[in-house]
């Protein structure tokens, strides 16, 4: 009488435990990347309120305020540092925030997001500014809208 074969071989065990493997190769540097751009996502974030303020000097008096005209006075958070104004002249400002160091892995902390506002096309009587992201944070862990031709 024929037996039929039940179960699996070993060498078949083999081959599915190696293709998990080199899945696994394969996805963990990815997913810890995205986790890294998740985090970095509330750096940008806490440069919101500052740019929401400015935004407001602006619509009102046509200029950029000093870092003393603003009633705010920076902000932290698990992965945020700290959070800075600085009026660089009468036509450029720079809102900083720094990655908190241990927060979220050691390429990244310390590292500065930059937003700098400059007059846009209808200048600052009509309350226009444009925003533009620079700083020490790799672009491939930046936001869409803050990534350079983006």
């Amino acid at each position: 009488m024929k037996r039929s074969q039940q179960g699996f071989t070993l060498i078949e065990l083999v081959i599915v435990v190696a293709i998990i493997g080199i899945l696994a190769a394969l996805a963990l540097p990815t997913y810890a990347d995205y986790i890294k751009k998740t985090r970095l996502s509330e750096v940008l974030l806490a440069l919101t309120p500052p740019k929401a303020l400015v935004m407001e000097h602006v619509n009102t008096n046509a200029s950029f305020p000093a870092a003393s005209q603003l009633s705010w006075s920076g902000g932290s958070s698990k992965y945020v540092d700290s959070v800075t104004y600085n009026k660089v002249s009468d036509a450029e400002v720079n809102i900083t925030a720094v990655v908190r160091s241990g927060s979220i892995a050691p390429d990244v902390d310390g590292l500065q997001l930059v937003l700098t506002g400059k007059p846009g096309s209808g200048g600052l009587s009509n309350g226009s500014v444009e925003w533009t992201c620079a700083g020490t944070i790799p672009a491939r862990y930046l936001a869409a809208a803050c990534r350079p031709n983006a």
